[in-house]
């Protein structure tokens, strides 16, 4: 698809009447998609040990594994195999959690933070089997506090977000070494997504500057790019909020914009073109209105720049061929989504642990 043609891969508000129930219709390079049932399956519940799932990750057989808390406010870490449910580790401090896991390289991370005593550590944790799990030591002169938005890479190195008592930045571990970027440091918000092969995208946004700082050596340099909209009729509205995730080479920014021709704010999806860093330029791939249909998207996951998820409460919109499919839910199940990934041949969800009485569920929804 040319520049031309992607200035108006925009999702536009329309409405049609099937069986006397009003919905919308997603633009998609100029084509209608009506709505479709929805491919998500319930696969599992959690036990009534898990107070919360924060996180979820597939390895490249297919198993899923969870960062999650228990009862005892203990971190612990489950895995799905297709089959069951099963803790494969709980640690040994009192007061810990983690808030993200990673799959990659042949290995499994989880990381977050710990308590001991009145003090609280980074905390991060790894697994080559699943089985067999070692605490990895965050040395004490990094003055890291707490990791999250672990990524381990094909490349071998393992990607963070963390943050000291001063500020946040994005922090490295390979073969032993630990490594602060220092490019990073200093934003009024950050986010971080590393690709599977190891590309890593920072999104750094300080004195009202949005950036994209690009990696493709383990960060030891970083390629600038001024994030702005190649569709003028689009503002940011609080670029600080948005989201990122990968998708194939490149990323995908998920938040609000705001219209100048409606006049009013869109939940919106944000596609850097698969270019090579420093190259890459912002296009609005999707936005819906608020509305019944399209309520607070907030977590998404790709496989590719064509084909991926986007979810919130109680709404799932499926990327596919490149084209945008609003998902209709029936109204018993009520999902609140909290988290996604992709995985070989399928995505994996988890919905309700955000509630406070509801047992997280565990979704599965595949490619065919």
């Amino acid at each position: 698809m040319d520049g031309e043609r992607r200035m108006w891969r925009v999702a536009t508000r329309a409405a049609v009447a099937v069986g006397g129930v009003a919905f919308f219709i997603l633009l998609s390079c100029g084509e209608a998609v009506l709505p479709q049932p929805t491919r998500w399956v319930e696969r599992a519940r959690f036990s009534g040990d898990i107070r919360r799932v924060e996180d979820l990750a597939v390895d490249t057989n297919g198993s899923v594994y969870f960062a999650t808390e228990v009862r005892d406010n203990r971190a612990a870490i489950y895995r799905y195999d297709g089959s069951a449910l099963k803790e494969v580790f709980r640690s040994r401090y009192p007061d810990s959690t983690f808030g993200s896991v990673g799959c990659g390289g042949g290995q499994i991370w989880a990381a977050g933070i710990k308590n001991e005593g009145a003090e609280e550590y980074a905390y991060c944790v790894r697994s080559d089997d699943g089985v067999i799990w070692e605490e990895v030591e965050v040395p004490a002169y990094l003055g890291v506090w707490y990791l999250s938005s672990v990524y381990p890479a094909a490349d071998g190195t393992v990607w963070f977000y963390g943050g000291t008592k001063q500020d946040d930045a994005v922090y490295t571990y390979r073969d032993g070494e630990w490594r602060r970027h220092e490019e990073t440091a200093g934003a009024y918000a950050l986010r971080l997504a590393v690709t599977a092969r190891g590309r890593a995208f920072v999104y750094h946004y300080q004195h009202k500057v949005l950036k994209m700082l690009i990696s493709d050596d383990g960060g030891a340099t970083w390629t600038r790019e001024t994030v702005s909209l190649a569709n003028p009729q689009y503002n940011f509205k609080r670029p600080s909020r948005l989201k990122m995730a990968t998708a194939g080479d490149t990323v995908y920014l998920l938040g609000q914009l705001n219209s100048k021709l409606e006049g009013f704010d869109l939940w919106s999806v944000i596609e850097r073109e698969d270019v090579p860093p420093g190259q890459g330029r912002y296009y609005v791939a999707f936005a819906s209105p608020h509305g019944e249909y399209f309520y607070k998207p907030s977590i998404m996951a790709f496989r590719s720049l064509h084909e991926g998820y986007v979810l919130g409460s109680q709404t799932s919109i499926r990327l596919e061929d490149g084209e945008w499919i609003k998902e209709l839910i029936p109204a018993s199940w009520n999902p609140q989504f909290d988290a996604v990934a992709a995985g070989p041949q399928s995505y994996w969800a988890i919905a309700g642990s955000s509630e406070i009485y509801r047992d997280p569920v565990l979704y599965e929804a595949t490619f065919e």
